[in-house]
């Protein structure tokens, strides 16, 4: 996603949601990169479960947020995740 494209999701967030709040995160990533997502999630509170296959772990995290540039930084940091699924 290019800077213009990051501004217009941060404006999407601000006209949703009331800040401070709690925001729900969830990821897919290959099993591979579970450390990946340790680190990423290190500090809140998260469940895992397993794909159908077992080949991705689902990370669901619910997390008190600031402000939508708090939500953003954790979505950019996410994408150097290989293999990693935003929902």
């Amino acid at each position: 996603m290019d800077a213009a494209g990051w501004d217009r999701f941060q404006r999407l967030l601000d006209d949703f949601h009331r800040w401070p709040c709690p925001y729900v995160f969830k990821f897919i990533v290959p099993r591979d990169q579970i450390c990946a997502m340790f680190r990423l999630l290190a500090g809140h509170e998260y469940s895992i479960r397993d794909s159908r296959h077992g080949r991705y772990l689902c990370f669901t995290a619910r997390i008190w947020m600031l402000s939508s540039a708090e939500v953003v930084a954790i979505y950019r940091s996410a994408r150097r995740i290989d293999g990693m699924i935003a929902l």
